[in-house]
């Protein structure tokens, strides 16, 4: 069944649709998973660059460095 077009799906980019299709099944996505989207998200949007990504997530290096450890990203 498709669902219909509403105003938010005309603007969203590729990466905000990537991060709602987490909700399509009614469910809500653990932390983790949405972390590791969001830290995948931002090193792909600024081309690996850490403390860019670290500063768009609005999270120091540090915690970026200790995330990307801690899910495996390295």
């Amino acid at each position: 069944q498709e669902e219909p077009v509403t105003e938010v799906q005309e603007w969203m980019d590729p990466e905000t649709e990537d991060f709602l299709n987490l909700f399509r099944d009614q469910s809500v996505p653990s932390l983790e998973k949405t972390e590791r989207f969001l830290i995948q998200t931002a090193l792909q949007k600024f081309e690996g660059n850490r403390r860019k990504a670290a500063e768009a997530l609005g999270i120091s290096e540090r915690t970026l460095y200790r995330k990307l450890d801690q899910y495996g990203l390295t």
